[in-house]
């Protein structure tokens, strides 16, 4: 590229970033030129095209508007999912493939097939929720799915809403220790980092709310789950990892014991090697771009976290 066109290329970014950010005072008009960029940016060749449109799209401060669902891809399968300002779904716009957890979406389409039954403990808005219910349309398959937050249980009822499949069953609750009443996190501008521990979710902002939730506890959980012979338990809460599985010992350690997905951060790797029961009881796999990687203990990662774990033969 000669440097004329590239100074020309320069200078029509800076000016359709000022249009664009004059615009964005309106609601209306933001909607409208969002709806026109989802009906182009999809049609740009893959590589640096979809580079510059992502970083185009998070360069602009976009004012909170709804938007129509776009159909995506996360591993083979393909689902609807309302695009937000400021969220991962939001450059759906964009791509029709979110660039999300693409090793962990490669193992489940490849080891879902048999799963009588799917729990998602911090669903928040969905996409692992409308993913299982793609995946395992052709069975009997019931999915749970437990969020606490409240905007992020709307967005996981909307994207369900666009997708009805009645062997899905949202329930707005965190899973807990007790049932009852409990405190819950929410960082501001982070939908998904809100947390039953307060300094996790201050890791994200200063700026706090906190509100009371409902919680089930493991006897409420099993009612509603009931018993399979094969479940997965997928667990995504935010640093409250550790405590959550001690709560869940006496199923962990049973005869019926679920397949586990958990989500492992650095610094979070530390209380998971405490409960002993749970490195006796399962296989560690750490979920990797080209193969997962069988581990003996829990190793953090901030970039590749998600861990599958398999249940060792019963003693």
């Amino acid at each position: 590229m000669n440097a004329n066109l590239r100074g020309l290329l320069s200078f029509a970014r800076r000016t359709l970033h000022l249009a664009c950010t004059l615009v964005a005072r309106s609601p209306m008009c933001v909607r409208a030129l969002l709806s026109t960029i989802g009906m182009i940016a999809p049609r740009l060749p893959h590589g640096s095209w979809k580079d510059h449109a992502r970083a185009f799209l998070a360069s602009i401060e976009w004012p909170n508007v709804q938007l129509k669902p776009r159909r995506v891809r996360l591993g083979q399968c393909s689902i609807r999912l309302v695009p937000h300002v400021g969220e991962f779904d939001f450059f759906a716009l964009v791509d029709p493939r979110l660039n999300y957890e693409d090793e962990v979406f490669a193992y489940l389409d490849d080891h879902l097939d048999g799963v009588e039954v799917v729990v998602e403990i911090g669903a928040n808005v969905g996409a692992f929720t409308c993913y299982f219910s793609q995946r395992l349309r052709n069975s009997d398959t019931r999915i749970y799915a437990f969020e606490p937050s409240p905007e992020a249980f709307r967005r996981l009822t909307e994207n369900l809403a666009f997708s009805p499949d009645p062997r899905v069953h949202a329930f707005q609750a965190a899973v807990s220790a007790t049932a009852g009443i409990a405190t819950f996190y929410e960082p501001s501008g982070h939908l998904t980092n809100g947390s039953m521990i307060e300094n996790f979710a201050r890791v994200f902002s200063s700026n706090i709310r906190s509100r009371p939730v409902l919680t089930v506890d493991l006897p409420i959980l099993r009612q509603i789950v009931g018993r399979s012979r094969r479940t997965l338990l997928k667990i995504d809460v935010e640093g409250y990892e550790a405590p959550l599985l001690a709560s869940l010992r006496p199923w962990l350690e049973g005869p019926d014991r679920p397949e586990l997905m958990i989500e492992v951060l650095e610094g979070g790797d530390a209380p998971l090697n405490e409960l002993d029961f749970v490195l006796r009881s399962y296989q560690l796999l750490h979920l990797r771009p080209r193969q997962p990687v069988v581990r003996s203990t829990f190793v953090g990662d901030n970039v590749h976290r998600d861990y599958y774990l398999i249940p060792r033969a019963s003693n």
